[in-house]
C-alpha cells in the first residue's frame, strides 16, 4: 500500500515563503528532491502543494496555470508540461453543464468562436477530431478527451493521495502527445525547435523524380488540408528546406518520446504534443560515428536489396511507395469515400551530406573514405557483392563511368541506391510484433533491460504497461488493479469487466478493419508480396474520432505494394495469386510465419470463441469490401480512369470462370469441358493466347485457396 497523505485542512499556500517551508507532507516522502531533480525547479513542490490542495475547480488557480504552461514567465518545460496536466485536471472537475465557464475557458485557450455559452467553438477542431462545433456538444467531447488520463487523475483525492499517485501524475506530464491541451498552449514553432534539438541535421535535396510521379504531389497537398493546423505547422517546419535528420545522443528511445527511435530500428518517430497524429522519418541513420553503411551478408544470409543500405533508405523503393501508397488512398477513398488504413508518403529528400564528428561531409567522401568504419576491407567486399546483386535484380543496374579506386567503388554503389529520406505520416510505432512481445510476461524485460539496457522498478513496469493498455484499449481503467508482477498487472487488467469488453470490442472492430483494406485490395487484384501485412508492418494506433477515442489498424511500409490494372494493363493471375496467397500467410499465419492476426489474438487475450467470432468477422468484411469495390469498379467513373480499361473491362471475367470451376472441380470430364468453355469465353474476349492459358493453370493449381474465399465470387 502506498503511503496516504493527509493534508491539514488548516493550511494555507499563502503560508508558503520558500518551496520547502510547511511542505511537510511532500518532504517526508522524499518528493521534494524528486520534484527538484525531475523538474529542475525548485518552487515546483510549492505548485504540487497548491495543486493538491485544490478540492474543485477554481479559475484563477486556472489561469495561472495556463501562464505556466504557455511559458509568459521563463519557465523550465518540464514545469510547463506539469501544469497542462494540471490544468486538465481542474478542468475534470468542472461540471458540465456550466457552460458560461466552458466558454471562457475556450476563448483563452484559442478555441472559442462566438465565445457564447450557447454559441460555437471554432470550425477547426474537426479536424482535431471532434464532432460538432456546437458548444454543448463539443463540451462534452472535450472533456471525454481528457479523460483519457483518468488512470492517473482519478488518483489525485483531493485533501489526500499517495505517494505513487503524485509520481505517476508526474510521470504522465513527461508524456508530450497525452497532453491533450498542450496543442493550444505550446506554438508550433517551439515544438518543431524541440524536435530539431533532438536530432542531427545534413543537407537534402527535394527528390523531383518522386514529387512528380502521379497522384504524389495531389495526395500529399490532401494529406496536408486535413491536418489539423497544430500538425501541419510542426510538419511544414520539419521538411523545410529538405533538411535531412539524424538519430543522435538526444533521441530518447523511450515509447512515447515527443522524439523517439523507437527499439530495433533505424526510423525516428515524432508524437507532437496532445496529439494522436504520428509522424515519421523514413531512415534516420544508426546511433554512433558510423549513421550509414554498407551490409550484404548478415548471419551468412545475403540480406534484401532494401537493407544493404544499412540504416538508410534507397530512392527506388522510396519512390514505389510513395506512389502506391498515393495511388491507393485515392482508389480506396472513391470505393469507401473514406481515407484508408495505410502510411501516406508527404515529402522525400535525397541526401547530399553526412553529419561526421560535428560536420557535414558529402557523402560520396562519405562512403570512399570509409569514415568510422572498423573494417573498410568488409565495407568494399560489401559494396562490392551489392553491385553484382543490383545487376541480377529484376529492377536492373544503373550505369555509371568507369573510375577507378574506393571513390569509383562508392560512386557506381551510390548510384544505386542513391541514399533518401521520407517523411510519412498516417504512422504508428506499436507495431504488433512489438505489442505482442512488449504484452508478454516477460515484456518488460525485453523492453527496459534488452532495450533501454537499463534495470527497472515495479513502478516503471506499471506505468510501462499502463501506456500500453492506453493504445490498445483507446480508455482504459485502472482502478483496483494492484501490482504484483507484470504479467499478473496485465492479466488482471484485461480481466476487469470494462476492459474486456473494450477489448473484446477492439478486437472485434480490427478483424473487420482487415478485412475490409484486405478485401478491397483482393478486389483491384492487387498485393504486397506479404510487406503491408506482416506483423513487423502492421501496428495498432488510439485516435480521437467522431468525439471519441478508438483504436485503428495502419499497414504500413508499402514498397512492395504492386497494383494491378495501376502498373499493368491487365490482370495475370499467375502473378497475382501467388503473391496474394503470401498477404494471406502473413494475415493469418503459417507453419513458419507468425501472423497478424495471431499477434492480435495474443494482444487482446481472446479466448478460442472470440477468435472466432473475430475470424468471421473478418470474413464478412472481407466479402462487403470484395463486393463494394467490384461494385465500384463497373459503375464509379472516377475509379475507372484510376486503372487501364481493359482491366476494368474485364473486371468480371475472373469471377465468372472461378464460380464456374468450383463447381465441377471434383469431376474431371467436367473440368475438360469447362476449360474449352473457358477458351472460347476469353478468346471472344479478345484475350490473348498466354493469358488465357494462365488463366487455366493459376485456377487448377490453387483451386484450394480459391475454394477456401469462394464466399468471395458465390
Amino acid at each position: 500500500m502506498s503511503e496516504l497523505i493527509n493534508i491539514p485542512q488548516s493550511y494555507s499556500p499563502a503560508d508558503t515563503t520558500d518551496s520547502r517551508l510547511n511542505t511537510g507532507f511532500l518532504s517526508s516522502i522524499g518528493l521534494n528532491d524528486l520534484l527538484e531533480k525531475e523538474l529542475g525547479d525548485s518552487q515546483a513542490c510549492a505548485l504540487v502543494d497548491r495543486f493538491i490542495r485544490q478540492g474543485s475547480y477554481q479559475r484563477e488557480f486556472c489561469l495561472e496555470l495556463l501562464k505556466i504552461a504557455r511559458g509568459d514567465i521563463p519557465t523550465p518545460w518540464s514545469l510547463r508540461r506539469l501544469a497542462i496536466l494540471m490544468l486538465e485536471h481542474q478542468i475534470l472537475k468542472l461540471p458540465l453543464d456550466n457552460t458560461a465557464e466552458f466558454a471562457a475557458l475556450f476563448t483563452e485557450l484559442g478555441v472559442a468562436g462566438t465565445g457564447e455559452p450557447d454559441g460555437y467553438v471554432s470550425d477547426g477542431v474537426l479536424k482535431e477530431g471532434y464532432s460538432s462545433t456546437v458548444m454543448t456538444v463539443f463540451i462534452r467531447e472535450f472533456n471525454l478527451r481528457l479523460s483519457r488520463l483518468n488512470r492517473v487523475h482519478l488518483a489525485i483525492g483531493g485533501s489526500e493521495a499517495s505517494s505513487e499517485a503524485i509520481a505517476d501524475f508526474l510521470h504522465a506530464s513527461r508524456i508530450d502527445c497525452k497532453l491533450s491541451l498542450a496543442r493550444y498552449v505550446l506554438t508550433p514553432t517551439e515544438v518543431a525547435g524541440r524536435i530539431m534539438n533532438r536530432l542531427k541535421q545534413s543537407l537534402g535535396v527535394r527528390d523531383v523524380v518522386a514529387h512528380n510521379q502521379p497522384q504524389v504531389g495531389l495526395e500529399i497537398e490532401h494529406c496536408l488540408e486535413r491536418l489539423p493546423r497544430f500538425e501541419s505547422e510542426i510538419l511544414s517546419a520539419l521538411c523545410d528546406g529538405s533538411r535531412i535528420y539524424w538519430v543522435s545522443d538526444e533521441t530518447s528511445s523511450e515509447m512515447n518520446s515527443l522524439v523517439e527511435y523507437p527499439l530495433n530500428t533505424v526510423v525516428v518517430v515524432i508524437k507532437p504534443p496532445g496529439s494522436p497524429v504520428e509522424f515519421e522519418i523514413k531512415r534516420a541513420g544508426a546511433r554512433g560515428n558510423r549513421p550509414l553503411d554498407v551490409v550484404f551478408e548478415r548471419d551468412g544470409y545475403e540480406v534484401p536489396s532494401t537493407h544493404r543500405l544499412h540504416a538508410g533508405s534507397m530512392a527506388y523503393y522510396l519512390r514505389w511507395e510513395a506512389s502506391a501508397a498515393a495511388a491507393l488512398s485515392k482508389i480506396y477513398r472513391l470505393i469507401h469515400r473514406e481515407e484508408a488504413p495505410i502510411s501516406r508518403t508527404l515529402s522525400i529528400s535525397t541526401i547530399y551530406t553526412v553529419p561526421v564528428n560535428g560536420q557535414d561531409q558529402h557523402i560520396v567522401d562519405y562512403f570512399s573514405n570509409f569514415n568510422g568504419t572498423r573494417d573498410p576491407d568488409e565495407v568494399r567486399r560489401a559494396m562490392s557483392e551489392s553491385l553484382r546483386a543490383f545487376r541480377d535484380d529484376e529492377m536492373g543496374m544503373v550505369e555509371t563511368p568507369p573510375l577507378p579506386g574506393d571513390f569509383g567503388l562508392a560512386t557506381q554503389f551510390l548510384a544505386q541506391v542513391v541514399p533518401t529520406q521520407s517523411i510519412l505520416m498516417n504512422t504508428s510505432s506499436f507495431r504488433l510484433d512489438r505489442l505482442e512481445s512488449y504484452l508478454s510476461p516477460e515484456g518488460a524485460d525485453i523492453y527496459f533491460c534488452q532495450g533501454l539496457k537499463r534495470k527497472f522498478t515495479a513502478c516503471e513496469a506499471k506505468r510501462f504497461a499502463d501506456e500500453l493498455l492506453d493504445e490498445i484499449l483507446g480508455v482504459y481503467l485502472s482502478q483496483g488493479a494492484h501490482y504484483q508482477s507484470y504479467e499478473q498487472y496485465i492479466n488482471e487488467a484485461l480481466a476487469q469487466p470494462d476492459n474486456r469488453v473494450r477489448a473484446d470490442r477492439n478486437y472485434l472492430s480490427i478483424m473487420h478493419q482487415i478485412g475490409k483494406f484486405w478485401g478491397t485490395l483482393m478486389g483491384i487484384r492487387s498485393y504486397s508480396y506479404g510487406e503491408s501485412f506482416v506483423a513487423r508492418n502492421v501496428a495498432l494506433k488510439s485516435v480521437f474520432e467522431d468525439g471519441e477515442w478508438k483504436v485503428k489498424i495502419l499497414f504500413l511500409d508499402h514498397d512492395a505494394m504492386f497494383l494491378t490494372g495501376v502498373r499493368t494493363n491487365d490482370f495475370g493471375p499467375l502473378y497475382a495469386i501467388p503473391n496474394i496467397v503470401i498477404d494471406e500467410k502473413y494475415i493469418f499465419g503459417s507453419s513458419n510465419i507468425r501472423g497478424s492476426v495471431q499477434s492480435l489474438g495474443a494482444i487482446y487475450r481472446v479466448n478460442p470463441t472470440m477468435a472466432s467470432t473475430g475470424r468471421s468477422s473478418l470474413n464478412r468484411a472481407l466479402r462487403a469490401a470484395y463486393r463494394r469495390t467490384q461494385e465500384e469498379l463497373c459503375n464509379n467513373s472516377l475509379l475507372q480512369n484510376c486503372f487501364a480499361s481493359s482491366f476494368v473491362e474485364r473486371i468480371r471475367d475472373w469471377d465468372q470462370i472461378v464460380v464456374r470451376y468450383l463447381s465441377v472441380r471434383n469431376d474431371p470430364s467436367k473440368v475438360d469441358l469447362w476449360r474449352a468453355e473457358t477458351t472460347r469465353l476469353l478468346q471472344e474476349k479478345s484475350y490473348d493466347g498466354g493469358l488465357i492459358r494462365q488463366h487455366l493453370l493459376c485456377i487448377e493449381r490453387y483451386s484450394n485457396f480459391l475454394q477456401k474465399y469462394s464466399f468471395l465470387y458465390s
